[in-house]
């Protein structure tokens, strides 16, 4: 009997050790930086790690402080900064586009994309998608309303709204999204956040 419990116990420390290990791994970490409208080249600790574009996610950074280093079309540098990395966090980078508003996405390109987001299944691979067109294309409040209304956890769903900020074309609307969080702590992030970009 005793030993019948004790290797019922090893088998649940290995179950669980074996679980946290796999949310780890899925759990996301690095530096999302993102400029609508304006193609931009990134370095990280000096070094180039992205070619031109409007967003960048720099996956799998060791935890600590780097510097992130972008510079625009013309190789003028738009941002320096010494940023600290933390375990299993993103952090967001957003710069105000120098070359105006971008155009906001059409109703079908729109749907498509929508689509696509509503087929995953996890808050991760929503955003894998969502990085690929928030950088390009310009999203209304209500569209941006519809691709959070397909993230079932409020911590995803703010994580989703702090991505797709930099693209909206209505941003004196943003505010509304409050209504789609269930917790008045997520609402209270939400303003914090809003507070922060103004």
């Amino acid at each position: 009997m005793k030993v019948r419990s004790t290797l019922l116990g090893l088998s649940l420390a290995m179950f669980f050790c074996l679980s946290a290990g796999e949310m780890e791994a899925r759990s996301p970490q690095g530096v999302q930086i993102t400029v609508p409208g304006e193609s931009v080249t990134v370095y990280l600790d000096g070094k180039q790690v992205s070619d031109p574009a409007s967003s960048c996610f720099i996956a799998r950074i060791k935890r600590g402080d780097h510097r992130i280093e972008v510079r625009n079309s013309c190789g003028e540098v738009i941002y320096n900064e010494v940023i600290r990395c933390r375990k299993n966090q993103v952090e967001q980078i957003r710069l105000a586009s120098r070359t105006g508003k971008v155009k906001q996405l059409d109703k079908k390109k729109f749907d498509e994309m929508l689509k696509m987001i509503e087929h995953e299944h996890f808050g991760e691979g929503k955003n894998a998608i969502l990085s690929m067109v928030v950088g390009e294309n310009g999203l209304s409040t209500e569209q941006i309303r519809r691709i959070l209304a397909s993230y079932s956890f409020d911590e995803n769903k703010l994580e989703a709204l702090k991505m797709c900020y930099p693209s909206v074309v209505d941003p004196e609307n943003y505010y509304t999204l409050a209504s789609v969080f269930t917790f008045a702590s997520s609402k209270k992030k939400m303003a914090a956040f809003l507070r922060q970009t103004r």
